[in-house]
């Protein structure tokens, strides 16, 4: 409170007194033009909507899909990993891009496929919602794999 008091963006709308709560609220005027630098970053339609006069009719586009940049293909390094990569990215493309594209191989010993993520919450997603379909491309790509583990990794 004391950091955004600092920067102008609450005021105190009623103070403390006689034990009563101070009330506070949001200066918004303030807030847009401090993060007005970060807009584009959000996207072109939010810049349209707080850029265009309160009057105008904004031209936003139908669609209300956001479209994401495409996942690199996975490397072709001989690996089972990009393997299952190539075969998961045709069969769930969205899902790929989304998930399994963050992954890398770690280890494979003993029929244990071993992948790494980026950060313990997409290792913790895909291993609780994704795995069984990394597994399936696993077994499709070799037949001798029993288990597919995903745990959060620095590269």
């Amino acid at each position: 409170m004391s950091a955004m008091r600092t920067l102008g963006w609450l005021t105190v709308s009623r103070p403390a007194a006689r034990g009563r709560v101070a009330e506070h609220r949001i200066d918004l005027p303030q807030v847009l033009i401090a993060t007005k630098s970060f807009w584009d970053d959000i996207g072109p339609d939010f810049v349209a909507r707080m850029t265009a006069p309160t009057t105008a009719p904004i031209d936003v586009p139908q669609s209300n899909v956001v479209q994401l940049r495409p996942a690199a293909a996975p490397v072709r390094d001989g690996s089972l990993w990009s393997a299952v990569a190539e075969q998961l990215l045709q069969d769930h493309p969205a899902t790929y891009t989304a998930w399994f594209a963050q992954l890398v191989q770690i280890d494979l010993q003993d029929g244990i496929l071993v992948l790494g993520a980026r950060s313990g919450f997409v290792a913790d997603y895909v291993q609780q919602h994704l795995v069984h379909r990394l597994t399936a491309a696993a077994v499709a790509q070799d037949p001798g794999i029993k288990l597919v583990q995903v745990r959060a990794h620095s590269a």
